[in-house]
């Protein structure tokens, strides 16, 4: 709770620039580039240049197999849900993916070290690629998609690359190292205050009122991370397997994080409803900071 607070804190920071003219309008779109195609890429290197011990191998296993299994269960349910309650794109989007990078990543360097960054990571990478191929596809089902700009986009490039490193048990040059950590650094700061930008051109009156928007919100945060944890209670992993319950648990916080900023950033340029998915992001944001340690809470509890 005091980590997410203080992350609120930064966006409130963001929000109050943006409304003193600190920031002028357009500033959220500059930082939005920055923060994902610069730092992210950075933040997926840092992750993967750790000692490939056992532990961490088992770790990293049985984390990705977590994200598939989730993942996969979150497409199916979706699908199920969205002729029934007549689920637009941007809604499905919003109900499937979270902001496992922009929020986890510096939650899990704040609560358990940056060496625990890899099994967040191990998220994105089953994350990344469908967010970017099947995103936009829901937006706009008779586009095509472009592979090769697909594979140039530098989160797909970056997760190739520490997984390269990782496996090879190679490092990067010592300057090079240090100028990649230092930027992915920059990940916790950047994308909150860039969050309290984009709060500030909400009409939060319109949004409040919306009672939809509350429910998708609603059921990324409370509905779908305890499919999670029902998941991973069903397997008994946790009891069985020394570790478990804490690589789990960071993939559990990925589960329970607010809409990714990005399912905003696709609709804006592939013809969604962008100012929407904004909304939706914001207010899920903001709601986060109740329901993700009640997530944490009851997943301790029952896994």
């Amino acid at each position: 709770m005091e980590n997410i607070l203080s992350m609120a804190f930064m966006a409130l920071v963001g929000w109050m620039a943006a409304k003193t003219g600190v920031i002028r309008p357009g500033g959220a779109t500059v930082l939005s580039a920055f923060c994902l195609y610069i730092i992210c890429p950075c933040v997926n290197i840092v992750a993967f240049q750790v000692d490939r011990g056992p532990d961490t191998q088992t770790g990293l296993l049985v984390t990705l197999v977590a994200a598939v299994g989730i993942q996969g269960l979150y497409l199916l349910v979706t699908t199920l849900l969205a002729k029934p309650f007549r689920l637009d794109a941007v809604e499905q989007g919003s109900l499937i993916y979270s902001n496992a990078g922009n929020l986890i990543v510096p939650l899990v360097t704040a609560m358990l070290g940056r060496e625990k960054i890899l099994y967040a990571c191990a998220f994105r990478v089953i994350q990344i690629p469908l967010m970017w191929t099947h995103y936009p596809w829901l937006l706009n089902p008779k586009a095509k998609t472009d592979w090769l700009k697909l594979l140039r986009n530098p989160n797909i490039l970056s997760v190739g690359a520490g997984l390269f490193l990782f496996f090879s048990g190679l490092r990067l040059p010592g300057v090079v190292s240090g100028a990649v950590e230092s930027i992915s650094g920059c990940m916790g700061p950047v994308s909150m205050f860039n969050i309290g930008l984009l709060m500030a051109e909400i009409d939060w009156s319109l949004l409040l009122g919306s009672v939809r928007s509350w429910l998708i919100a609603l059921g990324r945060l409370v509905a779908y991370p305890m499919l999670f944890i029902l998941f991973t209670a069903a397997t008994g992993v946790t009891a069985r397997l020394p570790g478990a319950q804490e690589w789990l648990l960071i993939t559990l916080l990925a589960c329970s994080a607010p809409v990714a900023v990005n399912v905003a950033q696709i609709a804006e340029v592939s013809g969604g409803d962008g100012p929407r998915a904004g909304a939706v992001v914001a207010l899920s944001t903001l709601l986060s900071i109740v329901t993700m340690p009640l997530m944490a809470l009851l997943y301790q509890m029952f896994c």
